[in-house]
């Protein structure tokens, strides 16, 4: 059994942890120390970090960007010990809720055609396919599945 759930916006002080989720995370895209002090940055780009913390834990995290009118999940984690216990789902209702305050009408985001527990999540909250880049992921490859919500 798990503790509380606790979503909340990170800081530049939970990189370190927000990292370590990452790195732990196959299927995850695996961006720069630099790249992930930059979404911490408050630029022309609206982007915010959103953690999930268990008794003081980060045990996952969301990052989105907004522009116009369109929000895009960027990249999403949960440690391995936690999935499939709502984390990843309460992160992206969380994230469908700061796009909505930035005035976002969608949000996007796309995810390796084999990662079917992910389509799965994304399908339950209303995401729908609206398109595939073939061949796009690497190491292995193959398509990516495009998804959005109208807000």
């Amino acid at each position: 059994m798990i503790g509380e759930i606790a979503y909340r916006e990170a800081s530049i002080d939970d990189l370190e942890k927000v990292l370590l989720v990452e790195r732990s995370a196959q299927g995850a895209p695996h961006w720069s120390e630099a790249v992930w002090r930059e979404s911490f940055e408050v630029g022309a780009r609206k982007r915010v970090v959103l953690v999930a913390e268990v008794d003081g834990s980060v045990c996952g995290f969301v990052a989105l960007s907004s522009l116009a009118t369109v929000a895009e999940v960027e990249n999403i984690a949960v440690s391995e010990a936690l999935r499939r216990r709502g984390v990843g789902q309460g992160l992206l209702t969380a994230g469908l809720e700061w796009a909505r305050r930035t005035q976002a009408e969608a949000v996007e985001l796309e995810v390796r055609a084999s990662n079917q527990a992910a389509l799965a999540l994304y399908q339950a909250l209303g995401f729908q396919e609206q398109g595939r880049r073939v061949a796009y992921y690497g190491d292995p490859v193959e398509d990516a599945v495009l998804m959005s919500i109208g807000l």
